[in-house]
């Protein structure tokens, strides 16, 4: 399943087409399924946060195809667009300033 992440930091604005491994053919894989695979396997440096992993904390809050989704419980189609919460300044990859959040 190929997908698109975009990640930006110090200025600049990179886009990488990742393409998701299913672990089986019933899987229906989270937002942060893919991120974590793409971070274990093509992308080390890939920045992104997380925490509770039920939808309890927004931590893990990114766009998806321009809209803001809790990543670790928000489903991730064929082509879906990951992004920097739009709203935020970026200051990593998909890691934004929450100050005053």
């Amino acid at each position: 399943m190929k997908v698109e992440i975009v990640t930006r930091g110090g200025g600049e604005e990179a886009v990488v087409e990742y393409d998701y491994v299913r672990r089986d053919e019933n899987e229906k894989p989270m937002i942060l399924d893919v991120l974590l695979q793409a971070q274990a396997t093509e992308m080390p440096d890939l920045a992104f946060r997380y925490g509770c992993r039920a939808r309890n904390c927004g931590v893990c809050t990114v766009d998806i195809n321009g809209r803001p989704r809790i990543a670790c419980r928000a489903r991730i189609k064929e082509g879906d667009r990951i992004s920097p919460m739009a709203t935020l300044p970026a200051l990593s990859d998909l890691v934004v300033r929450r100050d005053g959040v």
